[in-house]
């Protein structure tokens, strides 16, 4: 059993008034990293 203490939260920015740009490649970058994520774009 998965021990969920903390809570979890997905937001999804379809008009824009939560960040002007793309989040998504920054976002993976920060999970996976930069090779990572390089690796998997090409």
């Amino acid at each position: 059993m998965a021990n969920h203490s903390k809570p979890v939260v997905a937001a999804f920015d379809f008009d824009g008034t939560l960040t002007y740009r793309d989040s998504l490649l920054p976002f993976l970058h920060s999970i996976a990293g930069t090779k990572v994520t390089l690796i998997n774009l090409f």
